[in-house]
């Protein structure tokens, strides 16, 4: 390799003599600013003497670096071995994307954070667009788990990572996720997989009935673009698995928009036995096999369940399939908060009838509902009587604190007109505190939150 053809741009935050250090290093052949490897070897000590002062957080990214990667780490690694490099911070932030890391580089990954000290509390990293495969995160996962025994909080975005060139791996090397959610310190694990692949493998560890303590609280899982051979492979039977090695678990979050979600049920099924309190699930145009009213109602069934946002966004197939989506709502005797969206879904006037029904029986504990019903191409508006007795139904939800509904309307006249129709019914209401208020926009919003003697549009 010609030394001569490395080029860098490196730039130090000139706050970092404080509490932070920013420390860049990519390709930039317009700035042409050439270093030899000695050269690189003095100024990373140089900048890495910084870890002396008292500095809370590190930004380091590494980008675009393609063949030299290699080259860069194999330089750091070098640096690591002879003791020269440590860096002790509580946050950091790094980047390695872009780098044509394969699967088997990912050692690379753990000779640079060897480089940080043992108590680090926050990691986030970024790495897009290699070729590490979810078989490299497993390595990687397995390194931080190793070096990091303080860690709360962990994030990774591991979006578009080909596994083009991934070799045949035994699937009980896939235990990177299994060690990871083991660490007894880690509260919180935000994983971005938008096209990644071996969804199956990756989370096949789970099925270990191996017992552990841990304390992690909240799981952020971000699948965006689950191909259908992808989500063939048992990939929610074995996320299923989650609840039982992570009984304390209270926060899931996850992300499937476009994606196939064949064997939902499975994993919702293991949910309503846990003791989550906060799930959120976006299906925004998922490819279902099941329709939202069956999800729905298997989630309503979890008896720890708090809060729960949904999105079903242009995901039903017909106008039947969201019928029944709040039948089991009375199951869920503990939910405070509930957010649903159906927009852009074939929602007719009798659902609506339906929707009130079910409603009107809802836990007692409920204080905020969110329902969205908007319909972006549809031409038919839904009828005022249908919409005047759902929201009539939802206002007389004894705790109701808050609550947003959104239709599909252009006259606002239509609103005040309406209004008159039952104006004892809401001044009823109002003597509960409990007012309308008209928000700025196309759609018909009621929020009960303040207290007064007037109707307002």
């Amino acid at each position: 390799m010609d030394k001569k053809q490395l080029y860098y741009k490196v730039i130090l935050d000139s706050q970092s003599q404080k509490n932070k250090i920013q420390f860049i290093v990519e390709n930039d052949l317009a700035n042409q600013t050439k270093m030899d490897e000695d050269k690189f070897e003095n100024f990373i000590l140089d900048k890495y003497a910084i870890s002396k002062q008292q500095i809370n957080t590190a930004n380091i990214s590494f980008s675009n670096f393609k063949q030299y990667s290699h080259f860069l780490f194999t330089k750091i690694k070098n640096l690591v071995y002879n003791n020269k490099l440590q860096l002790n911070v509580k946050k950091l932030f790094l980047e390695v994307k872009f780098c044509y890391l394969y699967q088997d580089d990912a050692h690379y990954l753990d000779d640079l954070l060897s480089t940080f000290q043992q108590d680090l509390e926050l990691l986030s990293l970024n790495l897009i667009g290699n070729y590490l495969s979810l078989y490299g995160l497993s390595q990687i996962l397995k390194s931080i788990s190793r070096l990091f025994p303080k860690l709360n909080r962990l994030i990774i975005d591991f979006s578009v990572n080909s596994s083009a060139h991934l070799h045949k791996v035994d699937i009980k090397k896939f235990d990177g996720f299994h060690d990871i959610i083991k660490l007894n310190s880690l509260k919180s694990i935000d994983l971005n997989l938008n096209q990644a692949v071996e969804f199956s493998n990756f989370f096949e560890c789970l099925k270990n009935p191996q017992s552990f303590p841990s304390n992690l609280k909240e799981i952020f899982i971000n699948c965006q673009q689950l191909e259908y051979g992808q989500s063939k492979s048992n990939f929610f039977e074995n996320f299923s698995f989650i609840f039982e090695r992570l009984p304390q678990l209270e926060y899931l979050d996850l992300n499937f928009t476009s994606s196939y979600t064949s064997g939902i049920l499975t994993f919702l099924n293991a949910l309503k036995n846990s003791r989550l309190q906060k799930f959120v699930l976006d299906l925004y145009k998922g490819k279902l096999n099941e329709t939202p009213s069956q999800i729905m109602n298997t989630i309503f069934q979890s008896q720890y369940l708090k809060y729960l946002d949904i999105n079903f966004r242009m995901a039903a197939n017909n106008s039947t399939d969201c019928l029944e989506v709040f039948q089991n709502l009375h199951k869920c005797t503990n939910l405070e908060i509930l957010k649903v969206s159906l927009k852009n879904n074939d929602i007719e006037n009798l659902q609506l009838i339906t929707f009130a029904d079910h409603l009107s029986k809802t836990p007692t504990n409920l204080s905020q509902v969110n329902l969205d019903l908007t319909n972006d191409y549809k031409q038919k508006r839904l009828s005022q009587e249908y919409i005047n007795h759902l929201e009539f139904q939802i206002l007389q939800i004894p705790n109701l604190t808050h609550a947003s509904i959104s239709f599909t309307e252009t006259n606002a006249e239509k609103h005040s007109q309406r209004l008159k129709q039952y104006s004892q019914q809401a001044k009823a209401l109002i003597q509960q505190n409990i007012a309308f208020k008209k928000l700025i926009g196309p759609f018909m919003v009621f929020n009960p939150t303040f207290i007064s003697q007037d109707l307002f549009f």
